[in-house]
């Protein structure tokens, strides 16, 4: 099996390792010299740094490719993968981070008959897994209610371009919206409000409701400019699920008050970044494959995304 990695940065590291860990090694490819031989010395991995384009021309077409370049890079260097003519594709999150980006991207995606998959490694928490498992036996979630909200000085502090400040929602905070979805279903209406525009992002406030395909209530409330941090409670008919960190579960029984955390089998969400092994085992193998989110998904959802941060109804 051939892989590349495309990317040289902190996450490129973390999907390095998981694959070492399933007995794959990449090849890691990246532009700039400096960058890359660091990389290389650090990891012990072979790298190419004359980008995705010079290595086609120099390497067979790889089985599967991974991007995990800069958030602004992520769509384009996803096109150039594409029509250098891989296959599957393993995006991280985002993908893109505009409607128009991740809309091209599905439609050449489609023109290719090509497998692109975003990266939203919490899908693969075992956290997740084992609330998977509760919510089928309880028989479904009745409703849910999850919370984004972001510290801004730790956004602020990372350096990062404006474009990507501009869209951190879609960024960074739809990875709770992604989980609280993906849980309950996708949502078919929503009645969105958000105020107090920031000089660098739309809103600084956000509170909705709506419904979703399986019928599940569903409401957030996230507050950028006050205290808070993320957190999702799915509702069963014998329980109150919460992840408050999402790493971990706790329940709420019915007809109790007591909190409790479930046990779950985290070993390697602990030896790694969490998710991110059970996330590539069903981008490369198949296991779990039907937790991936598709490129053709993440275009639908961006009409979610951007009423929620820009106060819009949706759907019905």
């Amino acid at each position: 099996m051939s892989i590349w990695i495309v990317g040289t940065g902190t996450m490129a590291a973390a999907y390095l390792s998981v694959l070492r860990e399933l007995g794959v090694e990449p090849l890691v490819v990246g532009r700039t010299a400096a960058t890359c031989h660091r990389f290389a010395i650090e990891h012990g991995v072979q790298v190419f740094d004359r980008g995705v384009v010079r290595a086609r021309a120099e390497y067979p077409l790889p089985s599967a490719a991974i991007v995990a370049t800069s958030l602004e890079s992520l769509a384009t260097v996803a096109t150039e993968l594409l029509k250098t003519g891989t296959k599957r594709l393993l995006v991280e999150k985002p993908a893109a981070l505009t409607a128009n980006e991740v809309l091209e991207l599905s439609r050449l995606a489609d023109e290719r008959s090509a497998s692109v998959f975003v990266g939203y490694n919490r899908r693969f928490y075992a956290s997740v897994a084992k609330a998977r498992e509760v919510i089928a036996a309880d028989g479904g979630v009745l409703s849910c209610h999850f919370d984004f909200t972001e510290m801004v000085s730790r956004v602020l502090d990372q350096g990062l371009s404006d474009e990507v400040v501009k869209n951190w929602f879609v960024a960074n905070s739809t990875h709770v919206v992604d989980l609280a979805f993906h849980l309950a279903g996708e949502p078919l209406s929503m009645t969105a409000h958000a105020a107090r525009p920031l000089p660098w992002h739309p809103n600084a406030a956000f509170v909705g409701h709506g419904v979703t395909a399986n019928k599940a209530l569903f409401s957030y409330h996230s507050d950028w400019e006050s205290g808070g941090r993320w957190g999702l409670e799915i509702c069963t008919p014998a329980r109150r699920l919460i992840f408050r960190p999402i790493e971990k579960l706790h329940q709420m029984a019915k007809g109790g008050f007591a909190v409790e955390e479930l046990a779950i089998s985290d070993t390697d969400d602990l030896r790694f970044k969490p998710g991110l092994l059970r996330q590539c085992e069903a981008f490369l193998f198949g296991t779990g494959a039907d937790h991936l989110m598709t490129i053709a998904q993440q275009a639908d959802r961006f009409g979610i995304y951007d009423a929620i941060r820009y106060g819009q109804t949706h759907g019905s």
